[in-house]
C-alpha cells in the first residue's frame, strides 16, 4: 500500500503529534508500505495539496487532525479513502467550536474510519455525530522510546538527588494547563520544600507562555527545560519521582504512556482521554481540580510503596497493550478494510 500521511507538524518537531507521526510511518514502512509525510505547514492551501496528492496517486489519505490538517483538504475532497485521526483538541475543542465544527463534521462524515486512541475518546467522537458512529475505531497508541544513556536532568537544572521532582512534559499552551500543576503545588511545597516542578517543552502559545515562565521565574522550586531529544526522554522520565499531565483535553497522550512504559508513577487530569488510557489507582492516580491534584500529589509524594506499585504495574499494562507493533497491525487491517470496501473485495492483502 501506499499510504500518504497528513500531519499538522514537521516530523523533525518533538510534539506529540510528531512523534507519533514519526512512529507509524516508521511502523508502516517496517511494514513494506510506501508512505509519503505531508506537512500542513508545507502545504498551505487546498490547491497546493490537490496538487501533491494527484503527483503521488496514493492508494489511501491519512488525515492526522481533522482541523489542523483537514482544512488543507478544502470543499473538494480528494478521491481516495480517507482516514481521519482525531487527537483531543478535534473531539473536546473544535469539534464544537462554531468556526471549526463544520471542517470538522465534514471530514467526520467524508472519512470511511475515524480513529482514536481509546474506548472514552470513542463516545465521545460516536455522541457528537451519531451519523458516523459505526466508522469509529479504537486504535490504541504504540511507544516507541529509545533506552539509551540516563539523561542528566536534574544535574542540568542543579536539583538534588535527594529533592522530589514532579515532571510535567509537553509545550507551552493554554490546552497543556502547566499554571494548574504550579498552583497546586505551591502549597505542598510550604511544607515540603525539597519538591520540584520541572516544566519540559517549548512556548508553543506566546501570552500563555510567557504567563507561566514568568510563574516559573518567581518560584525556586520550579524550573523549565525547553524541548530535548526525543531519544532522551527515556533517561528524563527516570530521573522523575512523578509524572504529570494537567491537560484540559487529551486524545492519548505520548507522554503518559511512554512514562507508564518506563515505570514511572504518573497523576493525570480526569479528562477522557486521559482516562482512555490509565486505570485510576491501578496504573495510575486521576484528579480534578487545583483542590484535587494537591490531594493526589501530597498522597504520591508521602507514599513510596505507593509509587512503586502504581509505577509496575503500569509498566506491565503499557508493554502488554501498546507495543508499536500492535498499533500497526490494528493501522493495516483498517486501511485494507477501506480500500476493499472502496475497490471491492479484489483488492489484494498487501
Amino acid at each position: 500500500m501506499h499510504i500518504a500521511l497528513l500531519t499538522p507538524c514537521a516530523q523533525e518537531d518533538i510534539s506529540g503529534n510528531a512523534v507519533s507521526t514519526r512512529r507509524i510511518a516508521t511502523g508502516l514502512r517496517e511494514a513494506g508500505d510506501q508512505v509519503t509525510v505531508l506537512e500542513a505547514g508545507e502545504v498551505r492551501d487546498p490547491e497546493a495539496l490537490r496538487e501533491r496528492l494527484a503527483a503521488l496517486h496514493p492508494d489511501l489519505l491519512h488525515v492526522k487532525h481533522a482541523w489542523k490538517s483537514g482544512r488543507l483538504l478544502g470543499e473538494e475532497l480528494p478521491p481516495w479513502p480517507l482516514v481521519l485521526q482525531m487527537p483531543g483538541t478535534d473531539l473536546e475543542g473544535d469539534l464544537y467550536d462554531p468556526e471549526r465544527t463544520g471542517v470538522v463534521q465534514r471530514l467526520m462524515r467524508a472519512s470511511r474510519a475515524i480513529l482514536v486512541a481509546s474506548e472514552a475518546t470513542a463516545a465521545l467522537a460516536r455522541g457528537a455525530l451519531p451519523e458516523v458512529a459505526a466508522r469509529v475505531q479504537v486504535v490504541p497508541r504504540g511507544i516507541r522510546l529509545g533506552h539509551g544513556e540516563p539523561y542528566p536532568l536534574r544535574e542540568r537544572l542543579g536539583i538534588p538527588y535527594s529533592g522530589f521532582l514532579f515532571l510535567l512534559p509537553g509545550g507551552l499552551r493554554g490546552v497543556k494547563n502547566q499554571g494548574l500543576a504550579i498552583a497546586g503545588l505551591d502549597p505542598v511545597v510550604q511544607r515540603h520544600p525539597e519538591v520540584h516542578l520541572v516544566l519540559m517543552g517549548p512556548v508553543l502559545e506566546e501570552q500563555y507562555g510567557g504567563a507561566i515562565l514568568e510563574a516559573v521565574r518567581l518560584r525556586r522550586w520550579c524550573h523549565h527545560l525547553d524541548a530535548i531529544p526525543h531519544g532522551a526522554m527515556a533517561g528524563a522520565y527516570d530521573a522523575a519521582d512523578v509524572v504529570l499531565n494537567t491537560s484540559l483535553a487529551e486524545g492519548g497522550s505520548n507522554a503518559v504512556l511512554e512514562a507508564m512504559s518506563c515505570g514511572r508513577p504518573v497523576l493525570v487530569s480526569a479528562v477522557p482521554g486521559n482516562l482512555g488510557l490509565v486505570r485510576d489507582g491501578v496504573t495510575a492516580l486521576t484528579f480534578k481540580g487545583v483542590e484535587g491534584f494537591t490531594q493526589v500529589a501530597q498522597r504520591l509524594l508521602a507514599d513510596a510503596p505507593l509509587r512503586q506499585r502504581l509505577g509496575a504495574q503500569a509498566q506491565a499494562w503499557a508493554r502488554e497493550h501498546h507495543h508499536p507493533e500492535r498499533e500497526i497491525s490494528a493501522l493495516r487491517r483498517i486501511y485494507r478494510a477501506c480500500l476493499q470496501e472502496s475497490q471491492g473485495p479484489e483488492v489484494a492483502e498487501s
